[in-house]
């Protein structure tokens, strides 16, 4: 084997890291379905403002639920600026292997070696992706089930 062997695939490592760190999945995964659901129990609640129902309890719910879903993306934007630096970190240093393989094109290289370069051209990028998106919707369930609590009890009159 040869360090021209693994030129493709550390290519596609840095492209696929530099994708994984470039890609907006906090909008994808955060509550933005929810924040319209809770939009139309406002809705529901403006239309049912004049009957008899304790219009004060509803909109309490609603605004902590807004609180919720406010903290939930500060934290996870932090988060994900963690995310980002460790796939920038990784396509940094596969971009490295690469001009180290254009200098290096025919040089035999041992199974570690080839092993190295494997693990780090694929899988960081995308457990990473993988491991953040499972805690925003391990944290969003909590929020989500409210909604939907508050959503069955209200919209449902």
């Amino acid at each position: 084997m040869t360090f021209g062997d693994f030129a493709s695939l550390v290519q596609f490592g840095a492209a696929l890291h530099t994708g994984s760190a470039l890609a907006q999945v906090i909008t994808d995964l955060g509550l933005a379905p929810d924040k319209q659901r809770l939009k139309r129990i406002e809705g529901w609640v403006e239309k049912h403002k004049d009957e008899d129902i304790d219009i004060g309890d509803i909109k309490d719910r609603i605004e902590s639920l807004y609180s919720s879903i406010d903290i939930f993306e500060k934290q996870f934007s932090s988060e994900y600026i963690s995310v980002l630096l460790i796939n920038i970190t990784f396509a940094c240093l596969l971009i490295i292997f690469l001009i180290t393989i254009t200098f290096s094109y025919s040089s035999s290289i041992d199974i570690f070696t080839a092993s190295v370069l494997t693990f780090v051209s694929i899988l960081p990028g995308p457990c990473g992706s993988i491991y953040f998106a499972w805690r925003c919707r391990s944290a969003a369930a909590p929020i989500r089930h409210r909604i939907k609590l508050l959503e069955g009890r209200f919209l449902r009159r």
